[in-house]
């Protein structure tokens, strides 16, 4: 068995609720509809109500299999921005300036698994490393005795086509 196949195996036994902070991109919408047609995951994506419907068209999904969060029309808005003030305060950041951190899809996906509303969240599609990094740093944060923070990208090249060496 291939390494990317024990992945998904591992996904499909007990599927978790994923946040895609990139909604409106093409290849995460595409991506969501595989991994939700394939049952590796409960994906939420972030981004314009509008724009990410009209990418969940264009991809073949069927209207209200993916849920879409807005930042700047969700429900859970007002209540993620009092919760990253409460967690940011002590670094200047105010009510409002909270609320404005919240509309990006970055600070908005992170915020929710901080919150219990998703299980995990994947960026960088779209964003810098950076800028995913910073946003999962300021909000998720490091697990207890974690000091050292990475990230990686995993590229499986197991395609016939792909040279063998």
């Amino acid at each position: 068995m291939k390494p990317l196949d024990r992945i998904l195996e591992t996904a499909k036994a007990a599927p978790r609720r994923i946040v895609l902070a990139e909604g409106e991109d093409p290849r995460i919408v595409e991506g969501a509809v595989r991994a939700t047609r394939e049952g590796l995951a409960e994906i939420i994506l972030v981004g314009s109500r509008t724009a990410v419907e009209a990418r969940l068209a264009e991809a073949g999904a069927e209207p209200g299999t993916i849920r879409i969060e807005d930042p700047s029309a969700s429900a859970l808005a007002p209540r993620l921005a009092g919760a990253y003030h409460a967690l940011r305060a002590g670094k200047g950041v105010d009510a409002t300036a909270a609320a404005a951190a919240l509309r990006s899809p970055l600070v908005f996906a992170a915020m929710m698994v901080r919150e219990g509303e998703a299980d995990g969240t994947v960026g960088g599609a779209v964003a810098t490393t950076a800028d995913t990094v910073r946003a999962a740093l300021q909000t998720i944060g490091r697990a207890p005795g974690v000091s050292l923070v990475s990230s990686f990208f995993l590229m499986m090249l197991c395609a016939p086509h792909h040279v063998k060496k």
